[in-house]
Parts: structure tokens; sequence; C-alpha cells
């Protein structure tokens, strides 16, 4: 019992680290130059592999769709992510809010992100987010690798998944 308190406890740390983050970067970002605003729409669809550290996944597949917009909205954007075992029987489906935090596009793109969804096989809600970078390697191919924090919500039996995925697809 001690021990997911422990973990809730972690989680909870960590949440309110990228709350404070967040707001960081929506009040630089009230406050950006005029050129930020001409940022083109771009984004990634990348698919491969996850190695799970700690949860039930282990060696599982990974999609990972993300979107910027531009215009308005500059650096933030929205992703969907997938992890989930070979079979198909078991994994977790998020969506959420992106913030690239800094680029050198086409060639390099690092962002952050933080989603909530469900888990599947069985159902049952989660939260998280992480880091993503992604790195162009001839045209539209790309390589990106990210590594995500997750808490299933499971009643007394929630837990922290970390996981590292590395990913091949192809961007805009």
């Amino acid at each position: 019992m001690r021990r997911q308190t422990a973990r809730v406890a972690s989680f909870a740390q960590v949440a309110s680290i990228a709350a404070v983050l967040v707001a960081i970067s929506l009040i630089d970002q009230a406050t950006a130059r005029a050129d930020d605003s001409a940022r083109d729409p771009h984004g990634a669809l990348t698919v491969g592999w996850l190695l799970a550290v700690t949860g039930p996944l282990g060696v599982a597949g990974a999609a990972e769709a993300e979107f910027f917009p531009g215009g308005r909205l500059g650096r933030y954007g929205a992703g969907i992510y997938y992890r989930g075992d070979i079979s198909g029987d078991e994994g977790m489906i998020t969506a959420g809010l992106a913030f690239e935090a800094g680029a050198s596009r086409p060639k390099l793109v690092m962002s952050l992100h933080i989603a909530a969804g469900a888990t599947y096989g069985p159902v049952h809600p989660a939260l998280g987010g992480g880091v993503r970078a992604q790195l162009g390697v001839w045209g539209p191919l790309v390589v990106a690798g990210s590594a995500t924090s997750y808490l299933v919500i499971d009643g007394v039996d929630s837990r922290l998944a970390l996981a590292i995925t590395l990913t091949a697809g192809l961007s805009r």
C-alpha cells in the first residue's frame, strides 16, 4: 500500500511540474514575437517499437501522430499516441496537447506532450506525458524517439508505466 501511495505521490509531483511548465509556456506564447505567428503547419506520423521499463507490455508496438497547425497557435498542436502488444489484446490509446519545445525544422523537432486516454484489455483510464525527439533522415523520412510516463488508474492497483519508443515514419 505504501508503494502505491509513493507512486501516486511521485506522479502528482511530476504532474505539478508539468503544469508549471505549461503555464510558463502559455505566458511565453502570450508574449511571443510577431514572427512566431508565421509558422507553417507541420506534423509527423511514425510507427515502431516500445520498450516498457515498467508495466505489463515489455516490448510492444507504438504509433504516434503529432500535428502543429501553426498560425496563431504557434508552437502548440495535438497528438494521438498508441502503445500496444503485437497481438492487439492489450494496449493504450491516448490523445492530448503537444508543445514544440525546440526545432531546427525539417531536420530536428523536440516536443513535449500531455495526454489522456484509456487502456484496453482491461479498460482503465490513463494520464501521462513525455518528451519526443524527431530527426529528419532524408526527405520526408524521420526517426523519432520518445520517453513517456503514464499513470493507469485502476483503483487501489493504479500503476505508473514508463516507456521508451523508437519509431520511423513521414513528416512534413
